[in-house]
């Protein structure tokens, strides 16, 4: 137990260093540690149950298997027992005669046990008698163990027990003992110093030893969740293994996946009265007699354990229920793995950010020099009067060169730290796309290292069909985007070219590219090189200057603006740089009148259903969906909405209210998607639209539009909806 106080201890030390680095990160470990305690409680509790039905089945010998008689003579000489009369009968009369307690009563044991020797009774009864008698009843197949107990008034107290059934029950109860004290050894086991694969083998092996099943199996699944992976296995001797590799793929057999999900035992007793998707994998697997259950860790399913029972024997439902605990147990094993598991990556990462900033103050101090002393340096010799005037010109502009350098690695760290702090704004507004990349040209045409290197080119690729687009962007972040990847490019590039341009375009996304004939990025670090503070190894880029800011500071900006960046590169023979951006929406800003409208929108053929009943609104919907030449329905509330598609009504896409924070309007859209898959534009008077726009998605809403209507917006997101082209 000492082991598992440390590993309490270790886990705390992770969160509070964690708490330093991601504080969000330490409080959801910190939120599900919590939940696993109770967890844990709980399977405690559960041993408890389990502990007080075997205290139960202990008194069950005293009441149910035991008849008790009160026998009388009635003053008459009656030298056998199985004479005298019945005068009183407990109830467990019906497991002895088969027959009710009160039916018993002035009969004699003769009418009842049937092909009894005689059983002697002595000349006086009083409370001095007392004696023991087995009677074999081979016929039956039975045997009775009789005890006597006279009384003073010269009745006779009988118990009559059936000893197959107290044996029976007896090893029940041991059985049921052994199944508890495989629990707290289970338990013992998991919260031991063993290494993870372990535990598993060791509780397998313990199962194996109290339950005697047949086989055990644990399929765990793959990251993905696409596969389930045989990972380990116990058998009985005898018992032929499964094959190590053995593997249940989701895509074919997704039944499987779906009954675990649902924390449903599959139970492969009949394996004919199962789907047929599941028996193949239950014959795959040649089980008989097979209980699969779910394993549960941090909320969904990772696996499944299986048990398969020996001599085709079916458990009861009390042994089930052990089963059960014993998987909630391996359930919070894997838990437990995967939170240790998260603690030390997180813990690496901590590591390797602080090595990184540590690494960057050291290459800060390196890299800010180099400029400072130049600036420095020749602002000290321009103070010397045998200067010419070219020489001075030349120190003037490495001076300017110098100051340029410091402030862009000023620069760099101030946007780095409003981007780890939240402060960085993005001021969108819509911008010709043209004239910024002609003006990055120009710019970097000039630069000194094309007139150094003859044989290094740039080149602007910008086809002719994108000379008119917009971009709804903040353009000094977008030119902050392309500059940092050309200057990156530059930096590691002598011969050969340097491209940018627009690579491709999608119905909503525009993609750029910067290309180079560098150096290249080693395969096994490019996924370092969009992290803070990061650089390439030393030994590769030993002669390049910089901060490492330049790539994570444009991945930050480049989601900022709603895209996503990632790389091609190839050691020795160069990179290139992808980043997408979104493209604005098709329909204008504004529409001037509702001839544009015409022009722009034909929804002839398609139908909207409104759920609203505001006669202003109506109006100024109907004013302006009548020019798109859709048909119209109007339902005045959710329940009338829910009512129309419960008949088997149609439409192409639907306008539902959703006001907060009543979430009347969520649970409607829910119902309705129940009945039918209809894409549904939620309109929210709600001030606040990311509130708004994450109960819409909840609720399986395909957009969001915000109240007073705007119509270029509306006429959009249903034409987007509907997948009209124009």
């Amino acid at each position: 137990m000492d082991s598992s106080k440390n590993s309490a201890t270790d886990i705390d030390s992770l969160i509070a260093q964690l708490k330093t680095t991601n504080p969000d990160i330490a409080t959801s470990i910190e939120q599900y540690l919590e939940e696993n305690k109770k967890k844990q409680f709980n399977l405690e509790r559960k041993v408890e149950i389990a502990n007080q039905e075997l205290q139960l089945l202990n008194n069950i010998e005293n009441h149910n298997t035991i008849c008790l008689l009160l026998l009388s003579c009635n003053g008459e000489k009656k030298t056998n027992l199985l004479d005298w009369q019945i005068e009183y009968c407990n109830s467990a009369s019906i497991n002895i005669f088969n027959i009710k307690s009160d039916n018993c009563l002035g009969h004699t044991l003769n009418e009842y046990l049937t092909e009894m020797p005689k059983i002697e009774t002595p000349h006086v009864v009083d409370s001095t008698y007392k004696e023991k008698i087995t009677i074999d009843n081979n016929a039956q197949n039975q045997h009775f163990i009789f005890h006597f107990y006279g009384q003073d008034d010269g009745t006779i107290i009988c118990s009559i027990a059936n000893a197959n059934e107290i044996a029976r029950l007896r090893e029940q109860m041991d059985t049921n003992m052994r199944r508890h004290e495989l629990i707290i050894e289970a338990l013992d086991i998991e919260v031991s110093n063993l290494s993870y694969t372990e535990v598993f083998e060791k509780i397998l092996e313990r199962i194996g030893r109290h339950m005697n099943p047949k086989r055990l199996l644990i399929f765990l699944d793959d990251n993905d969740k696409k596969r389930s992976y045989l990972t380990y296995q116990w058998n009985a001797t005898g018992a032929k293994p499964t094959p190590s590799n053995t593997i249940i793929d989701h895509s074919q057999y997704p039944l499987w996946n779906k009954t675990l999900d649902e924390q449903k035992m599959i139970l492969a007793i009949q394996n004919d009265c199962l789907p047929d998707e599941i028996s193949k994998i239950i014959n795959h697997l040649n089980l008989n007699q097979a209980y699969i259950f779910p394993l549960i860790a941090n909320k969904n399913l990772c696996g499944s354990f299986v048990f398969e029972a020996d001599n085709n024997k079916a458990f009861d439902d009390l042994g089930i229920s052990y089963i059960k605990i014993l998987t909630i147990l391996l359930s919070g094993h894997i838990s437990k793995h995967i939170i240790a598991e998260t603690l030390r990556q997180e813990k690496e990462h901590a590591q390797e950010a602080d090595r990184l900033k540590s690494a960057f103050l050291v290459n800060m101090s390196h890299d800010i020099r180099i400029p400072l002393n130049s600036l420095l340096g020749f602002s000290d010799l321009l103070s010397d009067p045998d200067l010419t005037e070219t020489e001075r010109e030349e120190f003037i502009s490495l001076i300017d060169k110098s100051g340029q350098d410091i402030i862009s690695l000023v620069d760099n760290i101030i946007d780095i730290s409003k981007i780890e702090t939240g402060q960085m704004n993005i001021k969108l507004e819509m911008c010709k796309l043209q004239p910024i990349m002609n003006e990055i040209m120009a710019t970097y045409s000039r630069h000194p290292k094309f007139e150094e290197h003859t044989d290094l080119s740039l080149h602007l690729d910008f086809p002719e069909r994108f000379s008119q687009l917009s971009l709804n962007t903040d353009a000094f972040r977008f030119r902050q985007i392309c500059t940092n990847l050309i200057d990156n490019a530059i930096k590691f590039t002598d011969s050969g070219s340097i491209k940018f341009g627009i690579s491709n375009a999608w119905e909503n996304t525009i993609e750029f590219y910067i290309q180079d004939t560098g150096i290249g990025i080693p395969e096994d670090e490019q996924h370092l090189i969009f992290q803070n503070f990061s650089k390439l190894n030393r030994s590769v880029t030993k002669e390049y200057n910089g901060t490492g800011l330049g790539l994570s500071i444009s991945k930050s900006l480049i989601e900022m603006l709603g895209g996503n960046i990632h790389v091609v590169s190839v050691l020795g023979k160069g990179s290139t740089f992808y980043f997408t951006h979104p493209l604005p929406e098709k329909v204008p800003e504004t529409l001037n009148n509702l001839h544009e409208v015409k022009s722009l929108f034909n929804w002839k053929g398609h139908r909207i259903a409104i759920v609203n009943n505001i006669e202003q609104d109506r109006k100024y919907m109907e004013y302006i969906l009548t020019n798109t030449g859709i048909d119209i329905v109007w339902i005045n509330n959710e329940i009338e909405a829910i009512d129309y598609f419960k008949k088997g009504n149609t439409a192409d896409v639907l306008l539902l209210e959703i006001r907060l924070p009543s979430i009347t309007g969520v649970e409607s859209a829910m119902r309705i998607h129940e009945l039918t898959p209809i894409p549904i534009i939620a309109m929210t008077t709600s001030s606040n639209i990311n509130e708004s726009r994450s109960f819409a998605e909840k609720a399986g809403c395909s957009d969001v539009i915000s109240k007073p209507l705007n119509m270029s917006k509306l006429l959009n997101k249903i034409n987007k909806v509907l997948g009209v082209g124009r």
